[in-house]
């Protein structure tokens, strides 16, 4: 095992026992949760749950061999890596500031953590404790994901503060975040929020106008030095009516890039969700008045504008590939926004079809395939829709993460 893996191993064995540090510079630190691996751009663990000084801090942790890395690694230049609240190593060193010069806590792992093997490792220990045999684990996975349902839904009825009848706003916001899978769900979040539906409405369904206040307020047409054709006109139109905004763009170094296939790039998702947009009718008549899988598949059957026939990124040719929503990136879209948020309609309205549709939907789409998921079935734990595949990912993230084993649904049967 190399000393990286092992680092990441030690790390989440000492969230896993709650163990205190002192920092380097004097802060008292208990753990409370490792948080959630990152295998993408960025920090290494994500949601990390910490105290610092008796308050509790959520937020990323970077961990390195020696402090010293965090600057050869060029991450006090990195806006990216501005939302560490705690930086991990084996071997302290010089002071870990960010690139707007603000120190982070930095803890040393002891020596006794470093070397464990990896069979060990706390956070993905379920097979070997025996569930993925028990009888009821089926029923208990389909459970589990409805579960994870009904949270998604509570996200959407409780974090955004707008008026229970502005449902427009919401379905907007879902959708945003559900075109962000798997990696730019928050940034999309963001962009939704800077960009209001109540402005966009103005300029449907003009495509061009869509298109150019997204891509401005994303923060993607700043630095397009010798711009031409379509970026150029966009910066200009952005320029025209960007104006009405209330929300300053956001910076484009939030938008990750690393390990997604090209066509899933956030430029192509932000084209592709300007066409949902545009060719939907205002609000909620299309969505409200579909009943079947293969209906809404077709409304989110979506195409980027034909500049990103020939590119991946603005100014970045690439050879000529249409960039259509394919059925794995709808499903997605329907899994993670459009169910939980008919489950939440349903529900305040009081109108138990939706909940039963929102249900259905993922009873009939395929099960998802993530390398947690992957992970599981090599246990014998295989899905076979979409509702018992999150099920798997609410064990795993809530329950086997989290070390709740003795809250595990399936150990409790």
């Amino acid at each position: 095992m190399n000393i990286e893996r092992a680092l990441h191993l030690a790390w989440r064995r000492a969230a896993w026992l709650s163990l205190s540090f002192v920092s380097s510079c004097g802060k008292h630190i208990r753990l409370v949760s490792a948080g959630s691996e990152n295998i993408h751009a960025g920090p290494d663990f994500l949601h990390a749950r910490i105290y610092i000084n008796g308050r509790l801090w959520v937020g990323n942790v970077e961990i390195h061999r020696k402090a010293a890395d965090w600057y050869r690694h060029g991450h006090h230049r990195n806006p990216a890596f501005d939302n560490v609240i705690l930086h991990v190593v084996a071997r302290s060193g010089p002071l870990t500031l960010n690139s707007k010069q603000r120190p982070i806590p930095t803890i040393e792992l002891p020596t006794g953590l470093q070397g464990f093997p990896e069979a060990d490792d706390p956070p993905f220990r379920a097979p070997s404790c025996g569930i993925t045999k028990h009888a009821g684990t089926r029923s208990s996975l389909a459970k589990l994901g409805e579960e994870r349902l009904r949270q998604r839904s509570q996200t959407i009825s409780s974090s955004w503060h707008l008026p229970e009848s502005d449902w427009n706003t919401r379905l907007y916001q879902s959708l945003a975040s559900g075109f962000g899978q798997p990696v730019n769900s928050l940034p999309f979040e963001w962009l939704a929020l800077r960009t209001p539906f109540t402005l966009l409405h103005k300029y449907l369904p003009n495509r061009f106008d869509i298109e150019a206040l997204l891509y401005g307020q994303a923060g993607m047409l700043g630095r397009l030095p010798s711009a031409r054709g379509y970026p150029l006109q966009l910066q200009k139109r952005y320029e025209e009516i960007g104006h009405s905004l209330q929300y300053e763009a956001l910076p484009e170094h939030l938008w990750k890039y690393l390990r997604l296939r090209p066509k899933v790039f956030p430029c192509i998702r932000i084209s592709q969700f300007a066409d949902l947009l545009c060719k939907q009718r205002p609000g909620l008549r299309d969505l409200l008045s579909i009943r079947t899988l293969p209906q809404l598949e077709a409304l989110l059957f979506c195409k980027a504008s034909p500049y990103w026939h020939t590119h991946f990124r603005f100014q970045r040719p690439s050879v000529y590939l249409p960039k259509k929503m394919g059925l794995a990136s709808i499903h997605m879209v329907i899994i993670n926004a459009i169910a939980p948020f008919l489950l939440c309609y349903g529900k305040q309205t009081r109108n138990p079809k939706f909940e039963a549709l929102a249900l259905q939907l993922l009873l009939e789409i395929e099960a998802e395939q993530n390398h947690i998921t992957k992970k599981w079935t090599k246990f014998d734990c295989q899905p076979v829709n979409a509702l018992e595949s999150q099920g798997i990912l609410q064990l795993h993230q809530v329950y086997c993460e989290q070390h709740k084993c003795s809250l595990c649904p399936i150990q409790a049967e």
